[in-house]
């Protein structure tokens, strides 16, 4: 009796250590990719990233504050009373070049004098400290801007104007005008994302360059001059990369949740498109060839046959789990580059180039598994990272940096002419703490020609010389020649 008690309680002994070692086991297992992404997005949140749609709207300001009705105004303008029409914007763009005809700014004259109510709307805009619309951002990449383009369009008109103030002789009210198109790419900017980054730094090239023609037009008008530098000491920075990717994990977290649609909504929402959501994800990339030296073209995220390696709807365990590893990949990789979007541009160009190599790494791998493909994990990391890195390398903000920086220091040079009557032989004569240069971090270039002087930055690759006088400006580089074909405008001499 007492043996077999004895032999029950080293059986339920064992039981019970196999069970624990059972439980211990499955405590030891790695956790569900469910569960991992999670806590991906739980730490992405602490950072101070956005990672849903919802943080991704900001809170609209009172209506005196918020700049949106006058957009939805000039929307109005563009498409339903047509006050500003295709052909009016093309001769106001005319009126703006530095060549402009005399016939091309009496079109324009007629158009400001004749649309003044187009005019003083856009002027109004200035007025306003901030600029929320109200989107729907779980879209994702299918989200609208269509206000993004009017913006443009608006800043261009407004130009326009300016271009024709100049011709009319009055060169600072021309420069308080254009300087509008500050206020107008910064509230750009408060849009989330790349786009809204790109459509503020066209407006503010556009606007940098009118300032450049109505300074070397009237280089020793006094009050042109501080106009202008006036305009750009209350432009600002740019938007640094780090505000501009910000948005980058939510905008990916919610690609990933589109491919849990019914296939019936994901056929509405890609439209006219062919393909699925990834396809039309694909081809929305920006696939300029701009990508780290050591990738191979044939590994480029944005030529990965997506759509071939999807797993199937009908196992829905497995579409739902591929689903989670999409957003966990695009969560940690999109971490790397934002987490150094903040720092140094070697630094920024290190954690986007490794992210991406390492993306095509996976996906190179997951192609070469003996014949059978498999799932990848990293079609939305792959798009959304090779779209930073591009962002990243082109440095935009950099250009307008640096442009704004060289038009202020020309207005110090000219004013050193007007005193000494001559052109300094280095900067530093005009200019006792020149500004440094973006690109290599020291003092940018100065050089006197025979007629004037070359003011430019080495820009990206380190190489740019500021070109020569005999040769047309390159509008790639931030460079300032005096004198230029703006000086050559007419009208207003």
């Amino acid at each position: 009796m007492m043996s077999t008690s004895n032999t029950r309680l080293n059986t339920l002994a064992t039981v019970i250590t196999l069970l624990s070692i059972l439980a211990n086991s499955a405590s030891a297992q790695p956790p569900a990719t469910r569960d991992l992404l999670a806590r991906e997005i739980s730490a992405a949140k602490a950072a101070g990233y956005p990672v849903t749609s919802e943080d991704l709207q900001q809170k609209i300001p009172p209506g005196e504050q918020n700049a949106f009705q006058v957009y939805l105004k000039w929307h109005e303008m563009l498409t339903a009373t047509r006050v500003i029409t295709p052909e009016d914007e093309t001769v106001l763009g005319l009126a703006s070049k530095s060549n402009a005809t005399v016939q091309q700014v009496d079109g324009a004259r007629a158009i400001v004098q004749n649309k003044h109510e187009a005019f003083d709307l856009i002027h109004s805009a200035s007025r306003y400290p901030h600029c929320v619309f109200t989107r729907d951002y779980s879209r994702g990449s299918f989200t609208l801007y269509p206000e993004l383009g009017e913006i443009r369009r608006m800043a261009k008109v407004l130009l326009g104007e300016s271009a024709v103030i100049l011709h009319d002789g009055n060169p600072a009210l021309a420069a308080r005008t254009a300087s509008i198109g500050f206020n107008i790419s910064a509230h750009c900017t408060q849009s989330p994302g790349l786009i809204a980054a790109g459509v503020a730094s066209a407006i503010d090239e556009m606007t940098l360059s009118e300032l450049e023609i109505i300074l070397f037009t009237h280089p020793e008008n006094v009050a042109a001059r501080t106009a202008v530098v006036e305009a750009l000491n209350d432009r600002g920075k740019a938007q640094r990369p780090s505000a501009a990717l910000r948005s980058q994990i939510a905008e990916a977290l919610a690609d990933a949740e589109l491919l849990r649609l019914p296939e019936s909504q994901q056929d509405r929402m890609v439209g006219s498109h062919d393909g699925n959501i990834l396809d039309v994800l694909n081809s929305l990339s920006d696939t300029s060839g701009i990508t780290p030296a050591d990738l191979n073209d044939e590994v480029k995220p944005s030529v990965i046959p997506i759509i071939n390696i999807m797993p199937p709807r009908s196992a829905r365990a497995v579409y739902s789990d591929w689903i989670n590893s999409v957003a966990l990949s695009s969560v940690r990789f999109l971490r790397q580059i934002l987490d150094a979007s903040a720092l140094t541009y070697e630094e920024r160009m290190a954690a986007a180039s490794g992210a991406t190599s390492a993306i095509s790494t996976m996906i190179v791998q997951e192609i070469q598994r003996g014949g059978r493909p498999g799932p990848s994990a990293t079609p939305i990391a792959a798009l959304r990272c090779e779209e930073a890195y591009n962002y990243l390398r082109l440095r935009r903000d950099d250009y307008d940096d640096a442009r704004a920086d060289l038009l202020r220091s020309a207005a110090a040079i000219f004013e050193y002419r007007f005193d000494k009557g001559f052109f300094p032989k280095q900067l530093e004569d005009a200019v006792p703490k020149p500004p440094i240069d973006p690109f290599d971090g020291k003092q940018v270039k100065y050089r006197q020609d025979d007629a004037g002087f070359t003011l430019f930055s080495v820009g990206r690759n380190h190489r740019f010389d500021g070109g020569r006088p005999d040769r047309p400006v390159e509008r790639s580089e931030a460079v300032l020649r005096y004198p230029s074909n703006a000086a050559a405008l007419s009208g207003g001499q």
